[in-house]
């Protein structure tokens, strides 16, 4: 199985089983690299290299020696004159279209009267849909965003814009990775196109059978957005394979895509579903944040976890259908979409007794990129 690595951290194999990107910049904590199991974009600008974009008069970009994320890193000047910018143009949009801009910026020096900001704007210079003003803190990488949903059709241009007094300072900052997606949010670069992501541990690799065996899986998860790209849809984790007819093993956990409720559902050997959900939650806990998830099964129970808090117990009653046909898929599941979310500190293996609540909650305070069980997912 061939498998692939870009500059700017995609990874992707041939078989269809992983297609990731490396994420250092969203982690829980030090030491570990997160893995973002993205829908499909596109980068709708072409040419990511500023130096060849439109610059007001007196802007210089130059490409330094530093990397960031392993990409290039560009200086930008914006001098001490009224609305000077650097953009890139022509970007079409068409009635209800979600436009969504974004670049890691460095800030090092910027006017203590007007910061510089992220624009999206009517092409030559009308209306302004949306910004967001540069990171305050200097010296540190920082991603801008501004997601905007167009109405009517037009054309706008992305930049880098500052309107600042005559006499002012420069602002001085550095740039790299920008983008522009049919998103309603900024998902992981790519240079050019990126196809449905997929996290996969193959049944061969997974080492006990989710339907008779007693097994465990945790891991830490950044939900950014749901299957259907905003926050309605599902957001789960899964064990083997969807089928109409339940006649596969197919477990999963996670949010519902009916709401904002945790579910566990299985397959049964009847060829009959089981399910069981909880209380509705707060999606701004929820979403854009790091949570600790544990599920695990021993003693015909399923147990899920949350910030090493139960979130669902299921008490199995009838045997699970025993005809695993696919291993386990972290960030959606066999079939469906992808879920928008980051994953990272992998681990799955056979239960044991150590999984105590007080265990449990252990592993959640120590956040560190330890592994237990001893198998973890290596990309």
């Amino acid at each position: 199985m061939a498998q692939h690595n870009t500059d700017y951290g995609l990874v992707y194999d041939d078989e269809g089983k992983i297609c990731v990107t490396k994420r250092t910049d969203i982690i829980p904590f030090s030491g570990v690299t997160s893995y973002a199991v993205e829908t499909a974009t596109t980068n709708l600008i072409t040419d990511i290299n500023p130096i060849n974009w439109r610059k007001s008069d007196g802007v210089t970009v130059e490409l330094t020696t530093g990397k960031y994320m392993n990409m290039p890193v560009y200086k930008v000047t914006l001098p001490e004159t009224r609305s000077s910018y650097i953009s890139y143009d022509s970007i079409d949009y068409t009635d209800g279209m979600w436009l969504t801009a974004s670049v890691y910026i460095k800030p090092v020096q910027y006017s203590p009267t007007r910061r510089p900001s992220l624009y999206l704007r009517e092409y030559n210079f009308g209306t302004v849909y949306t910004s967001q003003l540069f990171p305050t803190a200097m010296n540190t990488w920082s991603r801008m965003e501004v997601p905007f949903q167009f109405s009517g059709t037009g054309t706008i241009h992305v930049l880098l814009y500052t309107n600042i007094a005559t006499n002012d300072i420069p602002n001085i900052f550095y740039m790299t990775m920008p983008q522009v997606e049919n998103k309603p949010f900024a998902s992981s670069f790519v240079n050019g196109s990126r196809p449905n992501g997929r996290l996969v541990v193959p049944l061969e690799k997974l080492g006990f059978n989710p339907a008779t065996d007693d097994w465990v899986i945790h891991y830490w998860k950044y939900p950014v957005a749901t299957s259907n790209d905003v926050l309605t849809g599902s957001s789960i984790c899964s064990l083997g394979q969807s089928s109409g007819s339940e006649d596969k093993t197919y477990i999963y956990w996670g949010k519902s895509d009916q709401g904002n409720y945790f579910i566990i559902r299985v397959t049964n050997s009847d060829n009959t579903a089981g399910a069981v959900s909880g209380a509705n939650f707060d999606p701004d806990w929820y979403f854009r944040n790091w949570h600790h998830e544990v599920i695990l099964k021993h003693d015909g129970v399923i147990e899920y976890w949350i910030d090493g808090v139960q979130r669902l117990v299921f008490a199995l009653d009838k045997p699970l259908m025993n005809n695993t046909t696919f291993g386990l898929t972290l960030g959606g599941n066999s079939s469906r979409q992808p879920n928008n979310a980051y994953l990272t500190n992998i681990c799955y293996g056979l239960y044991t007794d150590q999984w105590t609540p007080e265990y449990i909650q252990e592993i959640y305070q120590q956040r560190n990129g330890f592994f237990v069980p001893p198998k973890a997912v290596i990309v």
